[in-house]
């Protein structure tokens, strides 16, 4: 994580859960772990609680993704963005791609918080200012 992205990353996340997150190291983000035990269904979605709440800076979102341990158990992360305007509780929108039931304790990372930039075009574009491909 370079020094914009830790710069960035001071959301004030409000940490309700009985765990502290870790803070982040240079090579991952903001671990995500769910407030709730749950089991997700085989080839289900399941939407998973947390108990994170935060203020995103404007001009940028926040990307749920993946945690790579449960990707390798066929675990994924359905939809993730968070804008910046949003103020409730964190969920994550789990989907079960295997063929058996995959159940997840209070604590468990499910995934983790990245912030990105916004970008917008600065101006509008004429079809003859496009490139040829």
């Amino acid at each position: 994580m370079d020094l914009y992205q830790r710069q960035v990353a001071r959301l004030e996340l409000k940490k309700a859960v009985t765990t502290p997150l870790p803070e982040p190291t240079e090579d991952e983000f903001v671990v995500i772990p769910t407030s709730e035990h749950a089991t997700l269904p085989e080839r289900k979605t399941s939407l998973v609680g947390t108990d994170l709440t935060m203020t995103i800076p404007k001009g940028h979102y926040g990307r749920i993704a993946p945690w790579s341990g449960l990707a390798l158990k066929e675990i994924d992360v359905a939809a993730g963005v968070i804008d910046s305007d949003y103020r409730g509780k964190v969920s994550v929108l789990l989907v079960n791609n295997s063929d058996l039931p995959f159940t997840i304790k209070a604590g468990d990372r499910v995934a983790q918080l990245i912030l990105e930039r916004i970008s917008t075009p600065c101006r509008d574009l004429r079809s003859s200012d496009l490139w040829k491909t």
